[in-house]
């Protein structure tokens, strides 16, 4: 498991480098749903402890969600969209399908995630997340919420060893 962590953060730095020194790859992943916008009544219900929307934000401006092209590229294999929460969202991560339904937390790893600390800092003007307008925040979310939580250990110090 920690093998996997590793080989998804390096991944992770790498494409975040390029974005500082030369732009924002485009990604696989878009916020673009394969026939259109779900509606909740065409989703199933499934586990959803964060609180995500049942069907994808899609990107509206300054509505507590920003587009996470990342994760679906290197750690939530599976989903064609996910969406990172900032302000009232905060720590929320929620993933998508192809046609815009959520993903239940227990289909790992396509599953959004709950952060304790959100990396995400607002959105820019095209819907992505804006990662370095607080960059204190990506750290603290890579150290908590991904190598720590890789190792096993929880915000509450105690260790969930398989």
């Amino acid at each position: 498991m920690p093998t996997k962590n590793i080989v998804a953060t390096r991944g992770l730095l790498s494409v975040s480098l390029l974005c500082v020194c030369g732009g924002c790859p485009l990604g696989q992943a878009t916020n673009d749903l394969a026939d259109g916008p779900a509606s909740e009544a065409t989703c199933p219900t499934v586990a959803n402890v964060q609180n995500c929307p049942l069907t994808a934000p899609g990107s509206a401006a300054a509505d507590g969600w920003c587009s996470d092209l990342f994760a679906p590229l290197f750690t939530h294999a599976g989903a064609n969209v996910c969406y990172r929460g900032y302000g009232p969202n905060d720590g929320s991560q929620c993933c998508y399908t192809a046609d815009g339904c959520l993903i239940g937390d227990d289909d790992l790893p396509a599953a959004g995630t709950p952060d304790v600390i959100g990396p995400a800092a607002g959105e820019r003007c095209d819907g992505t997340c804006d990662w370095f307008r607080e960059p204190l925040r990506l750290i603290g979310h890579w150290f908590i919420d991904v190598i720590l939580a890789g190792l096993g250990y929880t915000p509450d110090g105690c260790a969930c060893m398989p």
